[in-house]
């Protein structure tokens, strides 16, 4: 019943956003008071409930709000009822991605709800408020992994423990790559409480200006292409030792296409994975 109550209430933001939309009253998306909130933290470690607070606040506000997650699409999708299939998590990513840039792109604020774990993951994010014109924020959630563990068991294990410390062995911490990475403002929530963080969080929103937050420069997004098709290439080399140089010349030409295509970390490693399988299928067939 917990559970449910939690989840009826972040899908009311939701619902209470779409209404102000079809009332028609939106901020306009050229406006500079548009945000996008982005929570990263371990699953189980109090995002939702910092998102729904914040989210109803700043609707308190005049601030039309949306509570985008991986969550609410893997509700979508049965099979989550069962068990936890990594598989399908490139598709909910996407879903994420496509809704939040929907929303921004019609005035509505967004919480992304996520774990956000990866600073490429916060870029992509990062870029979908710029090409909206809002104002991004990053907020680090610090609940430590013992309590997220706790608190997973706690609502039925509705992701697997060994997941959770998995995301926490890969967790790169906001700000220790990036400047465009630095936190706003960061949270331990089994010591804040959810509402007075949302409190905080709305008051360091309202006290930045559009102009504070620049452009997130193209090599960032280079730099991570870089080095998830270099990753990609090292993987292939170790298959086939033979294909190095065919796949080493393969990738430049693909970074050099991606950034001008404007792909995403998420997209390009995708399509490269692809291309990688297809260079090894055709020195395969050479080969015999």
């Amino acid at each position: 019943m917990k559970n449910f109550a939690r989840y009826n209430l972040k899908y009311f933001t939701i619902i209470h956003s779409l209404q102000s939309l079809a009332e028609g009253a939106i901020i306009h998306p050229t406006q500079p008071r548009k945000f996008l909130v982005i929570l990263c933290g371990l699953p189980s470690s109090g995002k939702t409930t910092l998102a729904t607070r914040l989210a109803l606040l700043m609707e308190s506000h005049g601030i039309p709000t949306a509570v985008i997650g991986s969550d609410n699409f893997r509700r979508m999708m049965p099979i989550y009822q069962e068990r936890f299939p990594p598989d399908r998590e490139p598709l909910i990513r996407r879903g994420t991605l496509h809704t939040t840039a929907f929303f921004l792109g019609r005035g509505v604020s967004v919480v992304s709800d996520d774990t956000n774990y990866y600073s490429s993951m916060r870029h992509e994010l990062v870029e979908l408020a710029k090409r909206a014109g809002a104002i991004y924020a990053i907020v680090s959630i610090e609940t430590p992994l013992e309590i997220a563990l706790k608190w997973n068991e706690e609502r039925g294990l509705s992701i697997p423990q060994s997941v959770i410390a998995s995301i926490n062995e890969k967790f790169e911490k906001p700000g220790s790559k990036y400047k465009w990475d630095r936190s706003l403002a960061s949270f331990d929530l089994s010591r804040t409480p959810a509402d007075k963080a949302a409190e905080e969080v709305l008051k360091l929103l309202f006290s930045l200006k559009h102009e504070e937050k620049k452009a997130v420069p193209s090599s960032s997004m280079g730099d991570e292409i870089d080095r998830a098709t270099r990753k990609i290439v090292s993987e292939a080399v170790r298959r086939v030792p033979s294909a190095a140089r065919a796949l080493s010349e393969a990738r430049k030409s693909f970074v050099r296409e991606a950034l001008k295509a404007g792909l995403t970390t998420v997209d390009a490693e995708r399509a490269f994975r692809k291309r990688v399988e297809e260079i090894l299928n055709e020195l395969d067939a050479k080969g015999r």
